[in-house]
């Protein structure tokens, strides 16, 4: 049993070092995502299955972690939200289903659109892919082998994590490397929105207590203040952190503090190392 595991857990960590090969073209996806926040577009992330349920996953984070609208970043599973939790193997093979979610979504141009395979080539995201192409939108895709996906869409990102382990299925060595693909692709273009500070999540939203007091320990840690003075802080400026270190520093009240902040940005504001 020892035996097996290490050799399913190095199987694991091999497929990472797949990881630096595709650190160009991550980054020129990443560069249209940050455009697309940037410019006020929506983006949407489509995938089948395991592929899914990832896309679902990395949605779900940036609200609570980078205070991105909900509507920002949408992730769309063949099935819909049954396939969360009870496979829907014949989903995938849809194309009809695949260009009416596509079509449904409503994407334009100045939009992005990003298919996340595993094969590089499930019918119902290539549909759908297809369909946000013919619509305008930007296309990416993040796969782990080359296919119609990639030939199609103007971003590709395809990790070669080579055969996996367990013969036949995804949920291994090519879910891993895609989970830190996207979990790379969607912090490196928040980080750029000024949603990043210091490698400190200053648009963190204190939607539950451990978040409410991560709000309260950057201000005191970032700002310098007493625990009481970053509570205080806090209020004023409505729970937002930025803001919050914008009006200590700066002296500014909310309101002024918000208008600097969404022209220059905090790093701007207060340097890199305030």
């Amino acid at each position: 049993m020892e035996k097996d595991l290490m050799s399913i857990l190095n199987a694991e960590r091999k497929s990472r070092n797949a990881l630096i090969d595709v650190i160009p073209a991550l980054s020129k996806l990443a560069t249209a995502y940050h455009s697309t926040l940037e410019k006020g577009g929506r983006i949407a992330l489509f995938g089948a299955g395991t592929s899914g349920r990832l896309a679902l996953l990395d949605a779900a984070e940036l609200p609570p972690t980078f205070g991105a609208h909900p509507d920002t970043v949408k992730a769309f599973i063949a099935g819909g939200i049954a396939a969360l939790s009870h496979a829907q193997e014949g989903a995938e093979d849809d194309l009809i289903d695949g260009a009416r979610v596509a079509s449904e979504w409503g994407g334009k141009e100045g939009d992005l659109a990003i298919g996340i395979a595993a094969s590089g080539s499930t019918p119902w995201t290539l549909s759908a892919l297809e369909t946000t192409k013919r619509n305008g939108c930007t296309t990416g895709c993040i796969s782990t082998k080359q296919g119609a996906l990639s030939r199609v869409v103007d971003h590709p990102v395809v990790i070669d994590t080579g055969e996996e382990w367990l013969r036949g299925s995804t949920r291994m060595a090519a879910a891993s490397a895609t989970r830190s693909v996207m979990v790379a692709l969607s912090t490196a273009a928040f980080a750029h929105t000024g949603a990043v500070y210091q490698n400190r999540m200053v648009k963190v939203v204190g939607t539950n207590e451990k978040l409410r007091l991560r709000a309260q320990e950057l201000v005191r840690t970032l700002g310098g203040t007493t625990s009481d003075e970053a509570i205080a802080l806090l209020k004023s400026s409505g729970g937002e952190v930025d803001c919050a270190l914008v009006i200590h520093h700066l002296g500014l009240s909310p309101q002024e503090a918000r208008k600097r902040l969404a022209c220059d940005g905090l790093s701007k504001l207060l340097g890199s190392s305030s």
